[in-house]
């Protein structure tokens, strides 16, 4: 669903791009016309922002989550195990 959003965004900033260059070399537009050029360079920008944050954001928690480095280990047949789990799922042993 992200990137489906991002591509809409990606095409509605390349369209309005297109439609104010468009408009201004066919007909004489007023300076406030510019600002949907910018609008449309904003729309652009933004999903690119997203994937940069979010492919920035998914290596550094895949890199420091701590419940994805220790976990336990049974006494009795040294399975390892989930932080979470009380018995050992081999030997049954409390953990």
């Amino acid at each position: 669903m992200r990137i489906l959003t991002s591509l809409i965004t990606l095409l509605t900033g390349a369209g309005i791009i297109w439609f104010t260059s468009y408009t201004q070399n066919m007909i004489q537009t007023p300076p406030l016309f510019t600002s949907f050029y910018f609008l449309g360079a904003l729309f652009l920008a933004y999903p690119v922002y997203q994937a940069t944050k979010w492919y920035i954001t998914k290596e550094d928690n895949d890199a420091k989550d701590p419940d994805s480095i220790r976990m336990k280990r049974c006494p009795h047949c040294d399975t390892p195990h989930y932080n979470e789990s009380n018995y050992c799922h081999m030997c049954g042993a409390k953990l």
